[in-house]
C-alpha cells in the first residue's frame, strides 16, 4: 500500500543530498583559492591534511544533518517510515550518498578555483546522475536502455537501498548496494583529496 508519491521521497532525498554536498563543498573548496584565504591556511600551524580533512568533514557533516533532518520530517508526516534495525542501514545509505557528494564537490571546487563555473558544474552533475539513476520514476518500470543505464550510476543503489530498508523491511542485496556506494565514495574522496593536495602543491 505505498503511494506514487512516496516512492518519490527518497529521490527527492538522495538528490538532496547530492546538490547539497556537491554545492557546499564544491563551493566552499573554491572560494578558498577565489579569495585567497588558502595562503592564509598554508600557514597556520595545521597541517596540509588536517586541511584537507576539514574540508571533506565539514561538507559531509552538513550534508548528512541535512538528509537526516529530512528524513526524519518525512517519518513525521507519515510518508517514510523505517523501522528497527532498519533506521541503520537507512542512516548507513544517507551517510555513503552524503561522502560521495562531498568528495566531488571538494574535487571539483579544488581543481576550478572558481565559484560561478563550480555551481553550474556541480548543480548539472547532480540532476543528471538523479535523471540517470531513474530519479523521475520506477527504475523497474523504465525502458530497458534506462535501466542498464542506471546500473552504472551510485545513486541507483542508494535509492533501492533506501526503498527496501524504508517501505519493505528488507535488506535484500544491501551487501550490494553498500559495496558499490562505498566504493564510489572512496573513490570520489580519493579525488578530492588529491585534488586538494595538487591545488596546494601549486
Amino acid at each position: 500500500d505505498i503511494q506514487l508519491f512516496q516512492y518519490s521521497v527518497l529521490p527527492d532525498i538522495v538528490l538532496l543530498l547530492m546538490i547539497s554536498g556537491l554545492v557546499t563543498s564544491s563551493i566552499s573548496a573554491a572560494r578558498e583559492w577565489e579569495t585567497r584565504t588558502i595562503k592564509e591556511l598554508l600557514l597556520s600551524p595545521a597541517t596540509n591534511f588536517a586541511i584537507i580533512t576539514g574540508k571533506v568533514l565539514s561538507g559531509f557533516t552538513t550534508t548528512f544533518l541535512l538528509g537526516l533532518l529530512v528524513l526524519l520530517l518525512a517519518d513525521v508526516l507519515g510518508w517514510t517510515q523505517p523501522e528497527g534495525i532498519y533506521w541503520l542501514s537507512t542512516l548507513l545509505i544517507i551517510a555513503l550518498v552524503a561522502l560521495l557528494s562531498t568528495g566531488l564537490g571538494v574535487a571539483l571546487g579544488a581543481a576550478l578555483q572558481h565559484g560561478l563555473p563550480v555551481i553550474a558544474i556541480s548543480v548539472n552533475v547532480a540532476f543528471y546522475l538523479f535523471f540517470l539513476s531513474g530519479g523521475v520514476g520506477v527504475i523497474a518500470f523504465e525502458p530497458q536502455v534506462l535501466q542498464n543505464i542506471a546500473a552504472y550510476i551510485p545513486l541507483t543503489y542508494g535509492v533501492h537501498a533506501l526503498q527496501q530498508a524504508i517501505f519493505y523491511n528488507s535488506s535484500d542485496q544491501l551487501g550490494l548496494d553498500v559495496l558499490v556506494l562505498g566504493v564510489c565514495a572512496l573513490i570520489a574522496v580519493g579525488l578530492g583529496v588529491f585534488s586538494m593536495r595538487r591545488g596546494i602543491a601549486s
